[in-house]
């Protein structure tokens, strides 16, 4: 073998233990502590003679600079850090940078060991990712360096799936995978002077400073081939079905999990029960797809009606493929689960569980508030919430004619938590969380106690933050009141957090008598906004 660097493995191959000269390898983990456990472990394993260059962020400098065993390490190590805030142009520019921090003169080769999130790969969309990579190799060539990438993130296994495509440019690629009592090291491919291993799969304990591959293994890497594999809570099979081919039950939510991490283009079916169970499996929703990638197939299945609709969008948001409510039947539901073969995911699963399950809980205030605590209320939520949460609507309604909007107003019973109602330039401003536009004759009905075409000549739908945002933003900057005028019903005042109530419990007032309606144009129309 030529000059090549060891990484340091306990009872691993020679051959995917070595880093060739030149050569760029990338290793993705899900921990950060990880990549700086296995960077001093690559760094002990060095002899005395080697040169080597550590470049991390430098929140990781303290980690990095803590002093390796004596008579450890190589010979001379650079360490240098870069600015958190400016890793994307960084990223870009990374062959200029690594050159400026080697030394000009070298008689021998070095490694390069390079730490990043790998959020960086979703961020930094200037140029195709294959593009770096093939810079990055012809700088090793042209620099006689072996690179090693260490990445760290919760979506390390979707990062995996965007660089397998560029094998001729990366020598190597695999994935430190942490599971609940072990570690699985997956090989995609490594390459050097003895040739070329490919999907291999290894499972690693750590030691004090070290990986150790455990005697058992390599073993032949499987979890690609499993498209026709489904794994399922036994509950979600009805039992007037034998088990189809290619099933596999499990008793509880965590068991199938745990197994669907080895999964890769598998369906995986979760049960939901009641309403209780809607978080933990939103939250292993997230993990699995924020970890296996695009390509695994989750399913949700409701057996009770319990799942609301703001429940459906959290369980979509946090990576479902499908949400199959309680009135689907047996054989509809596996038709369903037939369809998805091959399908892959194309929306954007954010980071953070706990952004997505704020989102999804109504706001605390509730009722007819005053105009500037409306805007305020709507713009502190809209502002930090992810675009991927829908299922809440802003609705703009005009009066007919011969009523005012404090008249109307005065039918409004408000009930539920999150729903919010106000009046400004005689148009009536309403707020109602988990709601969907096809709902609104129903809702309006049940919240002024009459159809909604007596009481309004035109509303307008604004579904999404995108299209309330600007509404608010504009009426931010205008004069706009802290009060509004006393209602006659002192239990419409501005109220704060309550138990949600359903829409059944809304009370229905007597009817106001029926105006004369008259089409007039509504004045905050907007051009993303849907009107009906």
């Amino acid at each position: 073998m030529g000059s090549y660097f060891l990484m340091g493995n306990v009872d691993f191959p020679l051959d995917l233990d070595a880093l060739r000269v030149p050569g760029v390898y990338w290793l993705a983990m899900d921990r950060q502590q990880d990549v700086m456990f296995t960077c001093r472990q690559i760094l002990a394993a060095q002899p005395l003679q080697s040169r080597v260059l550590w470049l991390g962020a430098d929140d990781s400098a303290a980690v990095q600079s803590a002093p390796l065993a004596p008579e450890t390490g190589p010979g001379k190590l650079l360490q240098a850090g870069y600015d958190s805030d400016r890793l994307g142009r960084y990223f870009r520019h990374l062959p200029d940078e690594l050159t400026r921090q080697l030394p000009r003169r070298r008689r021998q080769p070095w490694l390069t060991l390079l730490t990043l999130p790998s959020a960086v790969i979703d961020t930094e969309r200037s140029r195709p990712l294959g593009d770096y990579c093939l810079d990055w190799a012809a700088w090793a060539r042209r620099e006689r360096v072996a690179l090693l990438a260490l990445s760290y993130g919760t979506h390390a296994a979707a990062l995996c799936d965007h660089l397998q495509p560029f094998n001729d440019a990366l020598d190597g690629l695999a994935y430190l995978q942490r599971l609940t009592d072990t570690f699985r090291y997956r090989l995609f491919h490594w390459r050097n002077d003895q040739g070329l291993r490919v999907e291999q799969e290894f499972a690693l304990s750590q030691g004090d400073s070290e990986w150790h591959a455990e005697a058992s293994l390599p073993l032949p890497l499987v979890w690609r081939d499993d498209e026709q594999l489904v794994l399922a809570e036994n509950v979600c099979l009805p039992f007037s079905l034998p088990l189809p081919e290619h099933w596999r039950l499990f008793e509880s939510p965590e068991s199938l999990a745990e197994e669907a991490l080895k999964a890769y283009a598998a369906t995986v079916v979760f049960a939901i029960r009641t309403r209780e169970e809607v978080e933990p499996v939103a939250r292993h929703l997230h993990d699995l797809r924020r970890q296996r990638g695009a390509a695994i197939k989750l399913v949700v299945r409701g057996l009770a009606p319990c799942l609301r609709f703001h429940n459906e969008q959290l369980l979509l948001a946090c990576g479902a493929n499908l949400v199959c409510t309680s009135d689907i039947d047996d054989r509809r539901f596996l038709r369903q689960l037939t369809a998805l073969q091959g399908q892959q995911i194309q929306r954007h699963v954010p980071e953070s569980f706990e952004v997505l399950l704020q989102a999804s809980h109504p706001p605390e205030d509730r009722g007819v508030m005053s105009p500037r605590r409306f805007v305020n209320a709507l713009q502190e939520r809209l502002e930090d919430q992810p675009p991927e949460m829908l299922g809440q609507l802003l609705v703009i309604l005009q009066p007919a004619q011969g009523l005012t909007a404090l008249q109307v107003l005065e039918y409004c019973r408000v009930r539920r938590q999150g729903d919010m109602v106000t009046v400004f330039e005689e148009s009536l401003y309403l707020f109602l969380f988990g709601c969907q536009p096809q709902e609104m004759d129903q809702v309006l009905l049940r919240l002024f106690g009459v159809p909604s075409r007596e009481l309004f000549v035109s509303r307008l739908l604004l579904p999404t933050p995108e299209t309330m945002l600007p509404v608010l933003q504009e009426l931010a900057v205008r004069d706009i009141p802290d009060a509004i005028p006393a209602l006659s019903d002192p239990a419409q005042q501005e109220v704060g957090p309550e138990s949600a109530k359903g829409y059944a419990d809304y009370h229905r007032p007597q009817a106001p008598p029926t105006p004369r309606t008259r089409p007039i144009r509504l004045p905050l129309a907007s051009d993303h906004a849907e009107e009906i």
